[in-house]
Formats: C-alpha cells, sequence, structure tokens
C-alpha cells in the first residue's frame, strides 16, 4: 500500500491561499507550536514566573538587561512609576527579587536608557529619558548590609557654660533596640567633668561612663546599649569656655556591608554623588569615605534607625534638570562612541553630548574631535540604530538618516565634521519606535509604520535602497496585528535571540519569530514559526535557570502586558509555572498546528483513502493528541477527528535521542525543544483506519489543550488513490 507522506516542515505561512500552498507548510489558525533545526512540528514550552506574584493591573511598559563594564548583570524593568532590579546573591546573601531603584516617575511615559562610560569612576553609567526635560543617572550601585559601626562625637559644649544636656539617637545592630544617650558637660573651678548616661526610653539612666580632665583636650568614653552595641566616643573641649553649637553634637556613622568585595566593587561612587538608599525603608543616607573599602564612613544623617542587618542598599538615582535644554522632552536616548544621542517625539532636534561629558551637549566652531553637535531632522524622532560603522536615525514615519563622523584638520587644528545624510525610504518605512529597532551582527531589522519587518544590510549600499521586506509570508497577521496602545503610541518590542529576530505584539499576546539558519555550506534560510499566545511585552535576556536562580546561562524573559511580572519564557510544559504550585493551577497551552490542504497532484479530480499515518514523539501522559481531518476546504464535506493515545505502548517504540543520560526535564530546552525532547518522550507510529470519503482536498490538523502536553509530528499523510466517480455535480 502506498503513502503519500509529508516528511518535514517548511514553515509558517499565511499570504498564499492554504489550499494552494506547499502541503509542508503550516498555515493560518496554527499557534503555539514551533518549527525545529529537525524541521519536526512540536508543542512550544511554557512559562516559569521570575520573582514574585504580582496582581497589580500596572503592566511592565519597558525592560532591559543591562550588563555592564564591570562583567555583572542588572535585569530592569518599568511600570507604573518603579524601576525595578532584579537581585539574585549580592554579597553572598540570596534576594532573589525584584527590587526597587527608584519610583515617581512617570506613570505614562516610556521610560529608556543608554550607556555612558566615566572614566574617573573608571565605570560605565546607566543614562534614562523619561519624558520630561531631565536626564537621569545610575551607577548600579548594589550591596546588602551587614551592621552599623560606632558613632563618633566630634566636639560638644554650650555657651550657658555650666550645665547642658544634648540628646543623641542611635541603633543597635539589630535595629530592634534605639536607645538614647545624653551627655553633660559639667564646669567646677575649671575642672571639665563629662558624664554618659543611657536609657532605652530618653530618660536619664544608668552612668556608663566618667571622667575629667583640665585644660585642653579631649575624653573618649565607651557607651554601650541595651543590645550590646558599643559605640566609641570622643567629647573635645577648651578650658576657657565651652564654645560649640548649642545643644548640638555631631555623630559619624559607618555602614558594613557583607562579603568581601568592596563598595567600590559594587559599583558605589568614589567621586560623584555619593548618596545610596535603604531599599525596605526608602532613607538616603550619603557618605564621605571608605568606598574602596567595605566599611562606608561619614555616613549622615546621624539618625540611622533605618538600617538593619541585610538590607539591600542602592546607588541613588541622580537627576540632571534642563538637560540637553529646558522644555526640550526627552523620549529616545542611545549611545554612539560614548557619545549620548538625545531625541523627541515632538522637537525636530536631536542633541548630541560630548564624549568625556554625557550632559555637556556644547560645541566649539570648528567643532572638535567629541564635541558635542546639534542635529535638525525632517520631523521628530522615532529611534537610533547602528549599522557597521554607521549611525542610523529615523524620524516620523517615513524617514531615516545615515550619520558619519569625518575628521579633517582646520589651520592647524584636527577637527570632525558629521555628515548627514538622508536615505530614499518609502511612505511608512520608517521605523516604528526604539524598542522595534534590532541589530543583528552587520545588519539592522525594524518594524516600519505600514507594519512591516524590514532590514538594511551593507553600510555601503545605504544610499537609494529600499530595505528588503521580511514579513511578507505573514504579512496578513501582520495586518491583522494591533501594534499600537488604546493612547495609539506604537506598542512592539523586538529582540535577537538564538539566531532568532522576535517581536512582541502586546495588545493581542502573540509573539512572532523569524528564524535564520545557515547550513554547513553557508546557505541561509528562513522560516517564520506560528504565532505564539504569550501575556508578555518587553523581551529581555536575563542569565536565569528555572525559578530565582540566575546561574544557568542567557535565558530569554518576556514581561508580563497586564501585571507587574517577569516570566522566563519556553520553560516546562505549562503556563504560568511557579515553584511549588499544584497542577491544577497550570494554565494549558492551546497548541495547534495546521498544514497546509493537500489536492495529491490532481486538484480538479475526486480522491479518497482508507488510512491515514502519523509519525512522532509523544510524552506518555499526552493521552489526547487530536488529529482532524477537514475533507474539501474548511471540512465542507467532512470532518473527523482521531485520537492519538500516547499511553498506548502498541503505538510506542524507544526513548527519543539526544537526551543526555535521558537527564532532560520535561519539556525544558530553550524555546520548546529545538534541541532536545523531553527525557520520557517516545517514538510513536499510528494508522488510523477510515472509511472512504471522496473530496477534493484534505487537510490535517493536530491539537491539544491541557496542561504538561508533548508531542511533535515528523511525518504525516495517507494512502490516497483516485476516485471511480467525478464532479458532475460543479459542472454547468
Amino acid at each position: 500500500m502506498k503513502y503519500s507522506l509529508s516528511e518535514e516542515v517548511l514553515g509558517y505561512q499565511t499570504s498564499d491561499d492554504p489550499s494552494n500552498a506547499d502541503k509542508r507548510l503550516l498555515v493560518t489558525g496554527s499557534k503555539n507550536v514551533l518549527i525545529d533545526f529537525q524541521k519536526k512540528v512540536k508543542t512550544r514550552s511554557g512559562y516559569t514566573r521570575l520573582g514574585a506574584a504580582n496582581t497589580a493591573l500596572t503592566h511592565i511598559r519597558n525592560a532591559w538587561t543591562w550588563n555592564n563594564s564591570t562583567g555583572s548583570q542588572l535585569p530592569q524593568r518599568f511600570y507604573d512609576d518603579e524601576l525595578e532590579v532584579y537581585l539574585g546573591t549580592v554579597d553572598t546573601y540570596a534576594i532573589n527579587a525584584w527590587t526597587r531603584v527608584k519610583s515617581d516617575w512617570s506613570t505614562t511615559e516610556r521610560l529608556r536608557n543608554a550607556n555612558w562610560f566615566d572614566a574617573t569612576e573608571n565605570i560605565d553609567l546607566q543614562i534614562m529619558v523619561n519624558g520630561d526635560d531631565n536626564l537621569y543617572e545610575w551607577g548600579g550601585g548594589v550591596a546588602v548590609a551587614s551592621s552599623i559601626s560606632s558613632a563618633s562625637v566630634a566636639e560638644a559644649g554650650d555657651a550657658s557654660n555650666q550645665l547642658s544636656s544634648w540628646v543623641i539617637t542611635g541603633a543597635s545592630s539589630s535595629n530592634t533596640n534605639a536607645f538614647v544617650l545624653y551627655w553633660k558637660l559639667v564646669d567646677v573651678a575649671g575642672t571639665r567633668t563629662v558624664s554618659v548616661y543611657k536609657n532605652s526610653d530618653g530618660a536619664a539612666g544608668n552612668l556608663v561612663a566618667e571622667g575629667s580632665r583640665v585644660g585642653d583636650g579631649a575624653i573618649t568614653l565607651t557607651a554601650q546599649n541595651a543590645s550590646g552595641l558599643t559605640g566609641s566616643v570622643t567629647v573635645a573641649f577648651t578650658a576657657d569656655d565651652i564654645t560649640v553649637s548649642a545643644n548640638t553634637l555631631t555623630l559619624t556613622y559607618s555602614i558594613v556591608k557583607k562579603g568581601t568585595t568592596t563598595f567600590a566593587q559594587n559599583r558605589f561612587y568614589t567621586t560623584r554623588n555619593k548618596t545610596l538608599i535603604n531599599v525596605r525603608t526608602g532613607t538616603e543616607f550619603t557618605y564621605t569615605g571608605g568606598e574602596t573599602t567595605t566599611t562606608l564612613t561619614g555616613i549622615t544623617p546621624a539618625t540611622l534607625v533605618d538600617i538593619a542587618e541585610n538590607d539591600v542598599l542602592i546607588q541613588k538615582v541622580i537627576t540632571v534638570a534642563d538637560k540637553p535644554a529646558a522644555n526640550y522632552i526627552n523620549h529616545t536616548i542611545f549611545s554612539f562612541n560614548n557619545q549620548l544621542l538625545i531625541g523627541s517625539e515632538d522637537n525636530n532636534e536631536v542633541y548630541l553630548s560630548k564624549d568625556d561629558d554625557y550632559d555637556d551637549f556644547t560645541f566649539a566652531s570648528p567643532r572638535i574631535i567629541g564635541d558635542g553637535a546639534l542635529l535638525t531632522l525632517d520631523e521628530p524622532n522615532r529611534g537610533f540604530g547602528t549599522l557597521g560603522s554607521n549611525l542610523i536615525i529615523f524620524s516620523g514615519k517615513s524617514y531615516a538618516y545615515k550619520m558619519v563622523f569625518e575628521n579633517i584638520t582646520v589651520s592647524t587644528t584636527l577637527s570632525e565634521t558629521i555628515a548627514v545624510k538622508r536615505l530614499e525610504t518609502g511612505v511608512n518605512q520608517g521605523a516604528l519606535c526604539q524598542e522595534a529597532i534590532v541589530p543583528i551582527g552587520d545588519s539592522l531589522a525594524y518594524l516600519t509604520n505600514e507594519v512591516a519587518l524590514r532590514i538594511i544590510s551593507d553600510p555601503d549600499k545605504l544610499t537609494g535602497i529600499t530595505p528588503g521586506t521580511f514579513s511578507n509570508p505573514i504579512k496578513p497577521d501582520f495586518d491583522a496585528e494591533d501594534w499600537f496602545d488604546s493612547s495609539k503610541k506604537p506598542d512592539a518590542f523586538g529582540i535577537w535571540y538564538k539566531n532568532m529576530l522576535i517581536f512582541s505584539a502586546p495588545q493581542g499576546s502573540r509573539l512572532y519569530m523569524l528564524n535564520f539558519v545557515e547550513t554547513a555550506d553557508g546557505k541561509l534560510t528562513r522560516f517564520w514559526n506560528p504565532p505564539q499566545v504569550l501575556p508578555v511585552g518587553p523581551l529581555s535576556i536575563i542569565d536565569s535557570g528555572t525559578g530565582n536562580d540566575l546561574s544557568n546561562g542567557d535565558k530569554l524573559h518576556g514581561h508580563s502586558n497586564s501585571v507587574p511580572e517577569t516570566y522566563l519564557l519556553f520553560n516546562g510544559a505549562s503556563d504560568g509555572q511557579y515553584a511549588g504550585m499544584a497542577t491544577t493551577e497550570k494554565l494549558p497551552i492551546n497548541a495547534k498546528a495546521v498544514f497546509a490542504y493537500q489536492s495529491y497532484g490532481k486538484r480538479a479530480e475526486l480522491k479518497s483513502f482508507d488510512e491515514f499515518y502519523v509519525e512522532g514523539e509523544i510524552t506518555t501522559n499526552t493521552t489526547d493528541l487530536t488529529l482532524g481531518l477537514n475533507y474539501d476546504y474548511g471540512g465542507m464535506t467532512q470532518q473527523l477527528e482521531k485520537m492519538i493515545d500516547g499511553s498506548d505502548t502498541d503505538i510506542l517504540e524507544g526513548v527519543i535521542g539526544f537526551n543526555s543520560l535521558a537527564q532532560q526535564s520535561l519539556a525544558v530546552n530553550p524555546l520548546g525543544g529545538f534541541l532536545n525532547a523531553p527525557s520520557d518522550a517516545r517514538k510513536f507510529r499510528v494508522i488510523f483506519e477510515i472509511p472512504k470519503e471522496d473530496f477534493n482536498e484534505i487537510q490535517d490538523i493536530y491539537s491539544t489543550n491541557e496542561v504538561d502536553r508533548y508531542w511533535a509530528i515528523i511525518a504525516r499523510g495517507c494512502n490516497a488513490t483516485l476516485s471511480p466517480r467525478k464532479l458532475i455535480n460543479i459542472k454547468k
């Protein structure tokens, strides 16, 4: 018996009529399945929450991962008025949580960032814009507090000379027993007597230490609070008068961090704004020294009851007002050759900073190398990108420019000019938004305002080109998608990951994935995967394993389009997973592979078959893989369903290979098992016996919609033969 089989999957395509497309293509209706490098179609994996649950209805508006100059990684996300960073283990202390960096941002504007290197601090800084006329700077400093060191009094006294007291508030090492010290200076016949009292309720209490001295000098005492924290206290005075600010004691505290790295190694500033924040309380503290050690000194304010052991300390985000200009609204930001470009969505001008000072946009005449600049475009800026050594600037819906720096000598001065040339792009061929511009090696991919995916490459041929369009195979999907939010602002995010261009459409909760595959002989092929229905918007790559473990290689993460949550994508066999969850709480994956119709080379002839063959992979718990058969377009003649049962030992063969000692967990491979099948997946072959029914074309569909399912289709087809019947009913 001869079967006509399809033994590979070429991709997903919706631009052709499904009844006139290659039978190896997936077509409209397919979702949540992926095509792997072995040309099989299989169920995608699920997603696992990174961090705690959050049901607040404030979606994540932007996210990125800062792989900074000191080799650490700071994944960040922005929602409502919050910027958070995900912290794994810091200073040997496991945090494993999204942690606030700064609040009070705009709740409507998008936060964007770029990196700029400070040669004095010798670290890169993250510079941000938020739809106002400020720049925002963060150095990325993060540490975990170990303890608060002792307090010292530089001097104390009172012009009244005879009897005075001062109140000082301090803190214990556990932050649970705040104490009050009373200081009394007594002048008796030229002898200065210093007494120190302590009590947790503020009343004069037990005498801790006492001493006296004649003439100029100082007395050092030891004070101890209720929990045993010892502090060294020095009181200085003169013999003739006690002349210091009345009722004031000047305190200097120190903060000790956990771990062995110094504060500077943890990216705290040594020369810039020395302010940190206790994340737990929101209290700000400044410091004056100790950055190259594990102890910060000169801490103010003096009240340190707001710091306890294991508190997370973060370098404060600094606001640089009215830069690059007052009332110029900063929407976009980009770094090129350590110079920042600042653009606006309602101004045609683009500012370029100096390369040694990110908030200085001035320039000489003639302009010298590394100076700032001011560019004027035809329409407001939409975003920036790089292509080789060229800077690409997008403006409005249709414009793109190539910007090139050129060195020239003016008289005896080496100067630099900026050449800006507008490219010959067509109507609506400008970039949709900054987040939809993706560099891929020596090419630049971006979504246009059509909306379409275009890619430009070969920097020497930018002038006059029409960028190639790569979304045409799924143009109906792109045309039907909503790429704008409720306020009509572009809402799309792109990323390059594992030889794939991935774009999210948050309004429709869909991911579109274009694979790039290069063969051993250098031939490059591309294919689209079916849409992935996932509740995400921004995309970022985070060095993460499962759960909160930040130690298992770079993984693709999606940030929620509805709540402040982040998900490790393509992990596990169900959606919405988290550690310790019950199976009943998992979300099913509605996976469907819809193939193009087959007419077996005889479109105008009736055919029939009585056996349908399917070969693939399946896990034994997948007992409900449905094979649907549409006889003629849309199942007009007949629709049949057959069930493929992964627990049926009659159809199962050996365990699937490429599973290194069968240790691979269920569907945890990147992107739905591009490399491996789950460890308990089995090969299956099944032949369904079906009563003959005449048809012109047949379509097969494979689907599941339950938790913890896995299947893949390798080959499928039937023993079709020509029917003796003729199509007399359509003859007119």
